[in-house]
């Protein structure tokens, strides 16, 4: 016959153990997926950053309207967004960055994209 007396309270034990582990592996899972998600918002941003500023008449105060407009379309999915324009001869590129929302405590991850495109010639 076995003896209970010994074994009980283990599983509660067990569970204050293993759970803390699965709950931060699942936050760490939903943090990426934020992630991917800004990541995608911030190419999203850049590339119709880059539409307005290369159709005729473009500016760059149009290629940051147009891109902080896609960014505050989706929220606080990117935190501390920033917008820069650059114009190199006939080439734009619009820089968009800032960090994904933070699930996870102490883990902040930096979102960068960039997209370019030649300025469209005036008729």
């Amino acid at each position: 016959m076995r003896r209970l007396g010994a074994e009980r309270g283990v599983t509660v034990i067990q569970l204050a153990v293993v759970m803390p582990t699965v709950l931060f592996l699942l936050l760490t899972i939903v943090q990426f997926a934020f992630y991917e998600f800004s990541d995608q918002v911030a190419e999203s941003a850049a590339q119709q950053g880059v539409t307005a500023a290369t159709i005729q008449g473009g500016s760059d105060a149009a290629a940051v309207s147009a891109a902080q407009a896609v960014i505050d379309r989706q929220g606080n999915l990117l935190s501390q967004p920033g917008v820069t324009v650059t114009r190199s001869g006939q080439n734009v590129t619009v820089a968009v960055t800032g960090n994904s929302i933070e699930i996870v405590p102490g883990l902040t991850l930096p979102v960068a994209k960039t997209a370019a495109g030649p300025v469209e010639p005036a008729p």
